[in-house]
């Protein structure tokens, strides 16, 4: 086969499927005839593999003689996830340009505040964003289009010990947030909210590392992942003695110290909770720190959930109170009908100690009701106070939310 020979009739390339990460390598072998560029063989090829691998392939052409060529360079082509148009979307977000926007903050800005009737939807796109979000306007919804909310990630690293931006201090807890929503009535669907500040390696003081902060009424997160380590959801509302409304469901949150904290008024059903292990043998870490003001009882609820743990047996906390977070807090949980891994403590609350001073969980609101698995008990001890029937009756999900019904719609 000479240099100048028409174009490839038969081409035999070897296939490397490369996942993200380094992971699953593949080696494969496939043929594709008839077709004239190393390209068009990539992309034909790299249909079969599974969206988001990565594929390099070196090339062979047979010609009619049985004459085999040297290997080619190598072709490397990513086949792209698979995209869901968002019905009514006025905006479309995509990393790579194929949108409106390439960033989710420059969508918001641009088309500002919807209405209870015509909510503003922004569509986003499969891929990684590396950005800082404050939502500030009301009736916004913000839903991926990839197949999992795996697919689309919002992302950041900061902590609370990152230094400003001038250099005169550090960042503090609520300042280390990837997401701020502020704007009421908004809705996040079908994506991740990521705050991927590295705890162990880090040599900060102060770790806290907020994936989403929340200051708002009528807020929903529905099939939204939340990932990061302390602090990892910081629910506060627009005043203490009046709070504001979260709703999540089907969601997944992990963490490690007090990684729901916060005073607002909040429901997770039926979503998944991770409990990570910091490595300890004794003490990994607490699912919750309510800073609940003590004019209610409803603060956080936990119901229809499953808990689940890589930290060893015994070594997690359900919560304690923050309640030095302002004058008036006490700190309200609730978990009900959820599955409890063995890493729950037999004495799963504990005292929050501040300046020398210990306020006892005692004081605060901690309940179990009717939950299942190896870290749950069957009834009341001292150090495990149970609803009775007819007080369950009484912290129903509708309980919390009051006259708000979320709208998934």
């Amino acid at each position: 086969m000479t240099e100048d020979a028409s174009p490839i009739a038969m081409s035999k390339p070897t296939v490397r499927h490369r996942r993200r990460g380094g992971r699953n390598r593949l080696r494969a072998t496939a043929v594709a005839t008839a077709i004239a560029s190393a390209t068009a063989i990539a992309s034909a090829t790299g249909a079969a593999a599974a969206p988001g691998t990565e594929s390099a392939y070196l090339l062979r052409a047979i010609d009619e003689a049985g004459n085999v060529s040297a290997d080619s360079a190598a072709v490397s082509t990513t086949r792209p996830h698979e995209v869901a148009a968002v019905p009514g979307a006025d905006a479309v977000v995509d990393a790579d340009g194929d949108g409106d926007h390439t960033s989710v903050q420059a969508a918001l800005n641009a088309l500002g505040a919807g209405t209870a009737a015509d909510p503003v939807v922004i569509q986003v796109n499969p891929g990684t964003y590396r950005e800082l979000v404050q939502v500030n306007n009301k009736y916004v919804r913000l839903v991926g289009a990839g197949d999992h909310p795996s697919q689309t990630v919002i992302t950041y690293d900061n902590a609370a010990g990152t230094p400003t931006a001038d250099g005169t201090g550090t960042l503090g807890t609520q300042n280390s947030r990837t997401m701020y929503v502020k704007g009421s009535d908004f809705l996040a669907r079908n994506l991740t909210i990521e705050n991927s500040f590295d705890e162990a390696a880090s040599s900060y003081a102060n770790k806290q590392a907020v994936a989403l902060l929340t200051q708002a009424d009528r807020l929903v997160f529905d099939n939204v992942r939340f990932l990061g380590n302390q602090d990892t959801l910081f629910l506060k509302s627009t005043t203490t003695t009046t709070p504001n409304r979260v709703y999540f469901t089907h969601s997944y949150v992990e963490g490690d110290v007090d990684f729901v904290c916060g005073y607002a008024t909040a429901v997770f059903d039926r979503s998944t909770f991770k409990l990570l292990s910091r490595g300890s043998k004794s003490n990994n870490g607490y699912v919750a720190a309510p800073s609940t003001d003590s004019s209610t009882n409803y603060g956080f609820l936990i119901t229809g959930s499953t808990l689940t743990s890589d930290a060893p047996d015994g070594t997690f906390h359900l919560g304690r109170p923050w309640v030095t977070a302002f004058s008036g807090a006490k700190g309200s949980l609730v978990i009900r009908e959820s599955s409890l891994p063995a890493a729950v403590k037999a004495a799963p609350y504990q005292d929050w100690s501040s300046s020398g001073t210990t306020y006892p969980w005692k004081d605060s609101f901690f309940r179990e009701y009717a939950n299942t698995g190896a870290g749950s008990v069957s009834s009341a001890t001292e150090n495990r106070p149970q609803l009775t029937a007819e007080e369950a009756a009484s912290y129903e999900k509708a309980d919390y939310l009051g006259d708000w019904t979320p709208n998934l719609g």
